[in-house]
């Protein structure tokens, strides 16, 4: 970089600030390339992103609805259990009301009374003891 002894020779520091400013407008257009890739890369991931609150709140209002179907899904085991229950109740009554109707009738049949012979002999016991018949 010496010239004949007057000191920084012009056109060496010239060449060098000239590849420095080549090596920089080369560096430029790398970084610009590459801000161009990542806005790019952006622009893909906020697209990405409001797809994603769209499928969250999909998500959430089938949830909200799974949970009232849920719901309702439980009254009615509730009320089905409840009438098991009514069920069995009236299926216990009918085999209580079966017995007794099984025990009345072979305690009629036990005493020999038939009863289509039984409006014969409570008119007999009308007549035996002076009673007017009941209309």
């Amino acid at each position: 970089m010496s010239g004949s002894g007057n000191g920084v020779d012009i056109a060496a520091v010239y060449q060098l600030l000239r590849e420095v400013a080549d090596t920089v407008t080369g560096h430029s257009q790398v970084l610009n390339s590459l801000t161009a890739t990542v806005n790019q890369h952006s622009q893909i991931l906020n697209d990405h992103s409001r797809l994603l609150n769209d499928l969250t709140t999909t998500v959430n209002q089938h949830s909200r609805i799974l949970n009232e179907h849920t719901r309702v899904l439980n009254e009615h085991t509730v009320l089905l259990h409840d009438q098991g229950h009514r069920l069995g109740d009236i299926e216990s009554g009918q085999a209580g009301l079966r017995q007794e109707v099984s025990l009345y009738h072979a305690s009629v049949m036990g005493h020999g009374v038939l009863i289509t012979e039984l409006d014969h002999r409570v008119r007999r016991i009308e007549e035996h003891l002076h009673l007017p018949p009941v209309r």
